[in-house]
């Protein structure tokens, strides 16, 4: 009868094994069913657009000398509305720091000219073969208009 009574008990103790596995087999499968509903609940990540196309870069601003010589019909030394550009001609930028150092320019079909200096250097902007000239310094940031009237 011992053995009976410890076979009884052993039965008991799987019967209450089984049915809290039940139980715990219950609840997994409810937790399993939650994450399958969430997951369905959760909406699509909105996807993120490529981005655009990069703007080009603004321009670097020509920091040197620019300016047209020009015919300066009323001699005012001042470049008026109706006073043209002189084409071809030679335009000489030299160095007040290092007279050697001298540039040769060509104005283009409208009288303008160009050249990109290193700003706060001096220069002697000259038309060849005349003497209309003048003395500028480099600003940094934008170019200096040098105008020269013949």
């Amino acid at each position: 009868t011992s053995i009976e009574n410890t076979v009884t008990a052993i039965e008991s103790m799987i019967s209450t094994i089984q049915t809290t596995l039940n139980r715990i087999n219950t609840s997994i499968t409810g937790i399993l069913d939650r994450l399958t509903t969430l997951e369905s609940d959760t909406p699509e990540p909105t996807p993120t657009p490529p981005p655009g196309p990069t703007p080009p870069p603004e321009p670097t601003p020509i920091i040197g000398i620019e300016g047209k010589v020009y015919n300066d019909s009323n001699n005012n030394n001042s470049l008026d509305a109706g006073e043209s550009g002189i084409p071809n001609r030679t335009v000489l930028v030299i160095s007040l720091a290092d007279t050697s150092d001298v540039n040769r320019l060509t104005t283009d079909s409208n009288g303008d000219y160009s050249i990109e200096l290193d700003a706060g250097s001096g220069w002697l902007v000259q038309v060849e073969g005349t003497h209309v000239y003048s003395y500028v310094t480099v600003q940094s940031g934008s170019p200096t208009i040098t105008n020269l009237g013949l």
